[in-house]
């Protein structure tokens, strides 16, 4: 008897399903399954629990697709298309023992970098006068197109566009693992790139809303010289203290 047959999966599925749901993020193999274990019935659950709720294997997937389609990585074809004008440097992306790019996690660039892409978006693509990602398709990708909740209080209940949370205040955002953010609002005309180690990113998001939004105004402000300079020198001084490790 042959087992049945899932239903046909398009790229546009896959990118309106693409973020984090651990249950089927922990049983897609990251080699192949012989090494790690996994049986076939393991694979079917994952790609049937991914067929009814967004997931991260599936950003995993359109970069394979991706690659067979190229014949390079998501890094590599994206280094001067995207990257490169945006001035990214050095950035750097995982990828699986068969070499695939990770796809949906793993990238490591900038702050400041998070913020390029965040002002790129907020541009509807275009970067000193270059269309680099065309505006159609940041219309699109930024617009709900799967429904993930329904309670107004939560950013993560605004829905689902492609590669992009909706959230609160008509804004959008990209995630990354506990508090990255890259948030987009088009009314105020600004983006906040944040990067953190948190476990409640819903409370982080909360200090955007109650702190940094209403200090957001339609007007310029009025030069303020000395708080400006130390606000420079505050930034001048900050550091990343090393782990210490405790004598043996």
């Amino acid at each position: 008897m042959n087992a049945p047959r899932l239903r046909p999966w398009t790229i546009a599925l896959l990118i309106a399903v693409s973020h984090s749901l651990l249950a089927a993020n922990s049983a897609l193999p990251r080699s192949t399954p012989e090494a790690q274990g996994v049986s076939s019935a393991d694979i079917r659950a994952c790609i049937e629990a991914a067929d009814q709720q967004v997931n991260t294997p599936g950003s995993y997937m359109l970069s394979a697709i991706v690659q067979k389609v190229t014949g390079q990585t998501v890094l590599d074809y994206l280094r001067p298309r995207l990257f490169e004008p945006l001035g990214i440097e050095n950035p750097e992306w995982g990828s699986s023992p068969q070499g695939v790019t990770f796809g949906g996690w793993g990238l490591k660039i900038r702050t400041e970098d998070i913020a390029k892409f965040g002002q790129l978006y907020l541009q509807q693509g275009k970067w000193h006068g270059k269309q680099l990602v065309p505006a159609a398709w940041v219309e699109q990708a930024t617009a709900k197109q799967v429904s993930n909740g329904s309670d107004p209080t939560k950013d993560w209940d605004q829905g689902y566009g492609f590669q992009f949370w909706r959230c609160r205040h008509h804004a959008y955002r990209g995630d990354g693992a506990n508090g990255q953010f890259c948030i987009v609002l088009p009314e105020q005309d600004a983006v906040i790139a944040i990067t953190a180690d948190t476990r409640d990113m819903q409370a982080e998001l909360n200090v955007v809303w109650d702190k940094l939004l209403p200090a957001l105004h339609a007007k310029r402000l009025p030069a303020n010289k000395p708080k400006q300079a130390r606000l420079q020198q505050t930034l001048a001084n900050l550091r990343v203290r090393p782990p210490t490790v405790p004598a043996p």
